[in-house]
């Protein structure tokens, strides 16, 4: 299989390009792009052999994000050996808002024709947060997002029992505002809270008293024990599924994406100590599942910051617990749990806040130092992707300044997915409340019905240079493509779907057509007259990624022309 050489936070010049001239035409008629061209010259490039990391880092001073630094002023390390960097590049935000792409009437992208060094995302969990502690935490998430600087590119996602946007990056204030309101403060079914837990002891505690059975007392704590155990397990499958989920739907921005996260727990660890062998391992040390979601952010450029909506722990304490003995144990996981924290914030290159009532502040700080930063890329010296965990140091020419960043990467192997996993991600990526995925770039031109064409036609037209080809007989590139095409009402019905595949067996002159002007394709649905979220999606079996793209439709009832 090969792929374009991998290309190190290149702007999306050569994607618009190829997006403006080739939905009006077939794939393969225009000239080539002198934009993408000359893109493509201006930057580093490095051979498909070759596996890049790339870590960003935040500097500060005081809390202050420190500017103005240049590569001389940074040094890399990795298991204590020093590395060359390859690509150097620091990022400050804009003060303007970034405008969508100029699109003529009826054209949609689910790009942008400003990219932004950052973007931004403040997950609500509603799955891992008491019911008690949600009303405030809503309320100050409401105070930070009317405090928003502008230019600043923020979405808002809920974790329930799924992951949920409520608002997409390109929403105004107000309209994320109104999202922000609009979150209903619900008791997650999975959370069992130290009060929960020790009223449940207690309970059987007392029925233990005088017992002439204590066996089967013993078996009762034994299933209450697994019952949490396995209510955790859950937590955590769901909250790993919601960040992997993050992780595609974001993965095409390139540049920082900053995850500020609103909750009481944070079942997920990331750190060199999960253990694959253990067989008792709990949620906290899913092995496999975390292993695979930490290689996804990190891929993803993403870095969390959790926030603890409880606010200050002392008082909270004293006043629960009664004093005594008990007040000690329950400050006991209070402190694992910041430590927790700490330990996300540390692997993913972002900061912990907790022990503090002004979650406004923090999730302010959060996007302020999030949105300047330096990024360094670096080819290892070592050869083998031995699957380990690799330490990184990054040590800075001047003294008194702070540094976050991500302190290491698992060197997984690079290996493809089922195809039936592929096409599963596919469905789910088609769902209404699923964010759209800029894994692979799209535009689409909608044609309404009229009295010639009863049905909705979509032509759609997919970035070239972002598919996987395999070169076979020497001259011809081949690559496989499933379009899928589904338009939701807005109670979130599926009203009507199309979906083909495309196999495709390219002679070069066509192949270094598709490169340069897309791959274009054609779907149509029948709708009856009203409003409709067209959702399309396609995805690239070759290297399985999945790009979507949403289109929001009103289709009006046909006037019939008189015959004469």
């Amino acid at each position: 299989m090969r792929q374009a050489g991998f290309r190190v936070l290149i702007s999306c010049v050569a994607c618009l390009a190829f997006l403006s001239s080739a939905i009006a035409q077939d794939a393969g008629t225009t000239a080539p792009l002198s934009a993408a061209a000359n893109q493509t010259q201006n930057s580093p490039t490095f051979h498909a052999e070759s596996r890049i990391v790339v870590v960003d880092v935040v500097v500060t001073k005081h809390r202050e994000p420190v500017t103005g630094l240049t590569q001389s002023d940074f040094q890399v390390l990795e298991d204590g050996k020093r590395q060359q960097i390859q690509f150097f590049e620091s990022h400050i935000p804009s003060s303007s808002t970034p405008r969508e792409l100029a699109l003529p009437e009826n054209q949609y992208s689910n790009i942008s024709d400003e990219t932004p060094s950052s973007i931004n995302i403040v997950l609500f969990d509603l799955l891992n947060t008491p019911f008690v502690d949600q009303p405030y935490a809503r309320e100050q998430m409401v105070q930070f997002l009317k405090t928003l600087p502008p230019g600043r590119q923020v979405a808002l996602f809920e974790l329930g029992s799924t992951l949920r946007m409520l608002a997409g990056f390109r929403a105004t204030s107000d309209e994320l505002l109104a999202a922000a309101r609009k979150v209903v403060p619900h008791r997650s079914a999975l959370l069992d809270t130290q009060d929960s837990r020790e009223e449940a002891q207690d309970q059987l505690g007392l029925a233990r008293q005088g017992s002439m059975n204590q066996e089967f007392f013993d078996h009762m704590s034994d299933f209450l024990a697994e019952t949490t155990a396995a209510r955790d397990q859950d937590r955590a499958k769901i909250t790993l599924q919601a960040l992997q989920d993050i992780s595609h739907a974001v993965s095409g921005f390139r540049g920082r994406k900053n995850v500020i996260w609103l909750s009481e727990e944070f079942p997920v660890y990331f750190g060199p100590q999960m253990n694959a062998s253990d067989p008792s391992a709990s949620a906290r040390n899913y092995f496999e599942v975390m292993h695979d979601t930490a290689g996804l952010l990190s891929s993803a450029q993403i870095s969390i910051y959790p926030i603890d909506v409880r606010g200050l722990i002392s008082g909270l304490t004293t006043a629960s617990s009664g004093g005594g003995d008990r007040g000690n144990t329950r400050i006991r996981p209070i402190e694992d749990l910041h430590l927790e924290m700490d330990n996300l914030a540390r692997e993913t290159g972002g900061r912990a806040y907790y022990d503090t009532n002004d979650l406004k502040l923090a999730m302010q700080r959060s996007i302020e130092n999030g949105s300047h930063y330096y990024t360094i890329a670096y080819v290892p010296q070592r050869q083998n992707w031995d699957s380990r965990y690799h330490h990184i140091k990054i040590q800075l020419a001047r003294s008194g300044l702070d540094t976050e960043y991500r302190k290491g990467y698992f060197a997984n192997k690079q290996t493809d997915r089922p195809t039936d996993q592929a096409r599963a991600d596919l469905i789910s990526a088609l769902q209404p409340a699923t964010p759209q995925s800029t894994m692979l770039a799209l535009k689409a031109k909608v044609s309404l019905p009229d009295s010639d064409h009863p049905k909705v036609r979509i032509d759609c037209v997919v970035d070239g240079s972002a598919l996987a080809f395999t070169p076979i007989d020497g001259n011809r590139e081949t690559a496989h493509l499933q379009f899928e095409t589904v338009a939701w009402s807005p109670d979130l019905k599926v009203k009507a779907n199309a979906s083909h595949i495309v196999e495709l067996s390219l002679p070069q002159e066509k192949y270094q057509q598709v490169m340069h002007n897309g791959l274009a394709a054609h779907q149509e649905l029948q709708l009856a007259p009203g409003i409709y979220n067209i959702r399309v999606g396609v995805l690239d079996d070759g290297n399985k990624k999945i790009g979507t793209l949403d289109i929001p439709l009103r289709v009006s009832e046909v006037k019939k022309t008189s015959q004469k």
